[in-house]
Order: structure tokens, then sequence, then C-alpha cells
């Protein structure tokens, strides 16, 4: 968590400095075996605008593990408050109690720091924005690096770069704040200190906290669809959604060969019961539809699975994944879509949305693939 310290800060920064927390380490020799691979991120998110209104309020902070809301704080709210059982049910009052007169300090600053720009960029009254974020992430165990920028009006402001100890000024407007932030490198050195050592404990703490929560894995349901143009190319529309961790890979293959720059991609966002959702789609011959699948990789599953769109005369089809769950097949009794071959789907069922099938006969060690339709 970002905490107050005593130093002076620049007008402009407009942000209370971290400070250090005590978090028990991982293990008593210090490893990260307890923490799966990864990669695992912590990330605050603080916003301060110039004039609020009923649904904005003048100051915001949120902070974030593995994109799931931990903490928040408003000017309407008043409080530091938990957004997650594991939070609320690990951290006392106290704990609460102080990031609320944190975040009070910061909204002083915040609304000082917006003033201060807009008078150097000699701007009427109007709507401005002074926003900070921090993150930093976890891979097998380890530390890959972090952030800490700034940013004015929703546009890159400045930016530390913690290797040289320096910033990054985006406009002349930042250039002074680059020059005052370097004569006093103090604040440089503890964007460094935190990046690098203190959100990476807080990370490992909050992952221990909600290692239930956070170290679960759900399997990725997958539907291909298929959109034909007049007298044009066929759209095929791969979509995954209900997985967890965030991580995933969905990519178009054709004969073998990954299709990365015919592909669009969707971004992967969140669902409300704390999953994700993504898409990926391509346009292709209405000829060669068969020729292509849809690959998914993801943390839920043993390996990659291939998925495929099927055109019937009389219905459309869609390979999905439901689950991640498996049966084995009763000989002679497997079914498929009319017309359709073979059973391409591993782990997965051909669901046939007009409920017309035929029976096929699988292999006595064939795997029964299944989902609902």
């Amino acid at each position: 968590m970002l905490k107050e310290t005593s130093t002076g800060k620049p007008r402009e920064q407009g942000l209370v400095k971290p400070s250090p927390v005590q978090v028990p380490g991982p293990s008593a020799n210090g490893s990260d075996s307890l923490y799966p691979s990864g990669p695992h991120t912590l990330h605050y998110f603080y916003t301060g605008v110039s004039e609020p209104g009923p649904r904005l309020p003048q100051f915001i902070a949120a902070g974030y593990v593995d994109g799931q809301l931990i903490i928040d704080y408003t000017t309407k709210t008043k409080n530091a408050e938990p957004r997650t059982e594991w939070m609320a049910r690990n951290l006392d009052p106290t704990y609460w109690d102080q990031e609320t007169r944190i975040f009070q300090v910061n909204k002083a600053r915040f609304r000082d720091a917006v003033e201060t720009l807009r008078n150097r960029y000699n701007q009427s009254k109007g709507f401005h924005t002074w926003q900070f974020m921090a993150g930093c992430e976890l891979l097998d165990g380890r530390s890959t690096g972090g952030y800490w920028q700034y940013g004015y009006d929703g546009r890159d402001f400045i930016s530390l770069d913690k290797e040289t100890l320096t910033w990054t000024a985006a406009d002349t407007g930042a250039q002074v704040t680059k020059g005052k932030w370097e004569a006093d490198r103090s604040l440089a050195e503890y964007g460094k200190w935190y990046l690098e050592q203190n959100c990476v404990e807080e990370l490992r703490k909050y992952l221990e906290y909600g290692k239930e929560t956070l170290q679960r894995k759900e399997t990725p349901e997958v539907k291909v669809l298929a959109k034909a143009a007049p007298e044009g190319p066929t759209t095929l529309s791969c979509r995954a959604h209900g997985f967890y961790p965030r991580n995933i890979a969905v990519t178009w293959v054709k004969d073998g060969e990954t299709r990365d720059q015919e592909t669009q991609r969707g971004g992967i966002v969140p669902n409300e019961d704390g999953t994700y959702y993504t898409w990926a789609a391509t346009e292709v011959d209405p000829k060669e539809t068969d020729l292509y699948t849809c690959r998914v990789e993801h943390e839920s599953l043993r390996k990659p699975r291939d998925f495929f769109w099927v055109k019937d005369s009389e219905c459309r089809c869609v390979c999905c994944v439901s689950g991640g769950e498996e049966k084995e097949a009763t000989p002679g009794k497997g079914t498929v879509p009319k017309r359709y071959p073979t059973p391409h789907c591993p782990a997965s069922t051909i669901a046939d949305q007009s409920g017309l099938w035929e029976p096929f006969p699988l292999p006595a060690s064939g795997v029964l693939p299944h989902c609902n339709a």
C-alpha cells in the first residue's frame, strides 16, 4: 500500500510516498515455492479531478492484485474499504483507519497538483485530471520489474526509470517537473526501493491471504462461430470465457501454422464473477473454413486444445470446452454432428445447436468429449 512519510514532496507530485511495511516472507528460508509460477501483479491507481460531479468523486484510489480489486477509497465513501473477503479477514480495523488517513492526505495533494499544472499550462478553469499508477510483477517467484508514472489530462506526463534513477518527461511542461525531481534524487531512489522491494513483499503477502481465490484455476469455455458475408469472406470468431487466471493464448491455426497477422484480437476483460473473457477472429475463404482451428492455451489445461467450426446443410455447430472434464467413451456409441467424419475436439464436445445427431463409432480407447450445448 502506498504509505505516508514526513518527507516533503514537490507540489506537482501530489502523492504520499510509500513507506516500509512489515510483511512475513513466503517461507522461513525466503523461498518463493509457495507461489505458483504466475505472473502475479500488484497495481495501484490514483486519480484526482478539478471538477467532481455526482458520479465522479474528486479523488479515487484503488489497488488490484492479479486484476482483482482489493481496496479502494473515494471522497464520497471517505473510508478505505476492503473489496475482497480475504483482505477484510486478514487486516484489522487499525490497518483500514491508517489507509483512510493516507488517502485523505493524497486527496489534498492531488487537488493541489491539478491546480499547479493548470497554471503551468496556462489553462482556464475546467475539467482536468492528475493520475498516478505504480505496480510490480512476480514471475516464477521473482520480480520482473515495475513501473511508477504520472499522467495529466489523460496523457503521459512523467515516468521513472528506476535503473538510471532519472525521469522521462512527455512534454515541455513535464520538463519543469523533471528538473525539480532530478535535482533531488530522493523520490527516484524511493520509487526504486518501493518497486523492487516493498511492492513485491506486499504482493507476496496478498497472494498468501487470497491464495484460495487467486491461485484457483478455471477452465475456459470456448465457442467457435462463423459469420458469412454475401460474396465475401467468412469471419470465424473464437470466444473464450469463464477462465482464470487471466493469461491465455487464443490463436488461429491453418494447416498447422499460426495466422497471427491475419487475426483480430479483443482484450482480456474481466467478468463480474472474477473470471475473464476474450476473443480472436479471422477472415477466411468460405471454401477453406474446415482448414482453420482455434488453438487455446491456458494454465488450467494440461495441453493446448484445438477447436473448430463445422458447417452442416441443416445446422451450425460449435466446438466448445466446459469445465475441462473428460469422460471415457463407450465403444460404438460416440456421436458427432451429421456429415462430420471424425471427432477432432479432445476433452470437449461438438455441440450441435439444432439437436441433430448421428451415431459415430469411436475406438475403445477413445475419450468422449462433452459439454453443454
